[in-house]
């Protein structure tokens, strides 16, 4: 048996989770997202990285950067040495897509600033 505390909604259930010929079966959930999600945390677990990005352009070293949509929580280190090799040259704003389709996953990362386009109109 495991358990997991749902983050779906602020009820933040406590959910039971036991695998029973093959199938998984839940308890304490108070309603049917609590189930999927505990499924997929056990089965695919997902998540959203926010991490930086370094920058090429004077006055801005690094910006937030993060993941369009989840991705596979065992992907997590291979997209953060992917991003280590990444350097900005060119002013992008919030939702500008810094790099498309990250290893080939359908997920861009997204620029989460707009500190690069506050720092051109300065300079």
């Amino acid at each position: 048996m495991k358990a997991l505390t749902c983050i779906v909604c602020p009820r933040g259930c406590r959910i039971e989770c036991q695998q029973k010929a093959g199938d998984y079966v839940f308890s304490g959930n108070g309603c049917k997202k609590g189930a999927d999600y505990a499924l997929t945390e056990l089965t695919q677990p997902m998540r959203t990285l926010c991490t930086t990005v370094r920058c090429a352009i004077p006055g801005a070293p690094a910006i937030p950067v993060r993941t369009s949509k989840p991705i596979p929580k065992d992907r997590i280190m291979d997209i953060m040495r992917a991003l280590s090799d990444v350097m900005i040259d060119k002013p992008l704003g919030i939702g500008g897509v810094i790099v498309p389709k990250i290893l080939g996953l359908d997920c861009d990362i997204l620029c989460t600033s707009n500190v690069l386009l506050e720092t051109e109109r300065r300079n």
